[in-house]
């Protein structure tokens, strides 16, 4: 649904992999495509930081899905930070929101907890990434 992350975590690949850039589906897009892949699926998964950090987009997501009918359900994983708004919680939840699953990064925040990548960037396949 979306590539690209300008969160920038320490350890995290995917700005390498997908560039900063957020580049993410319409929501309108979004919620049509997890209504018509109801059934083949029982849970769909909104993976990143992105999914909450733009707030504009999440706002636009929750009202696709009230319009579209009943709430689709899903499960997020983001940034503990990027959940901080009660409301919006709520409102997650009427959407469809299951679960919710906190990135790693919050335990960066811990002394002596710090997280790196195991291999330096510079030894990556040159393939691997944008």
């Amino acid at each position: 649904m979306s590539r690209g992350c300008p969160v920038g975590c320490a350890w995290c690949v995917d700005p390498l992999k997908g560039g900063r850039l957020d580049r993410r589906r319409p929501a309108r897009i979004t919620v049509e495509f997890m209504r018509a892949a109801l059934g083949r699926y029982d849970q769909f998964q909104l993976h990143g930081p992105i999914f909450t950090q733009n707030r504009a987009w999440l706002g636009e997501f929750v009202r696709e899905v009230r319009v579209s009918g009943a709430p689709v359900p899903f499960k997020a994983v983001t940034l503990v930070r990027h959940l901080a708004d009660e409301a919006m919680v709520a409102e997650l939840a009427l959407a469809g929101l299951r679960a919710v699953g906190f990135g790693i990064e919050t335990l960066t925040a811990q002394p002596g907890r710090a997280l790196t990548r195991k291999l330096p960037v510079e030894e990556w396949p040159k393939d691997l990434y944008l």
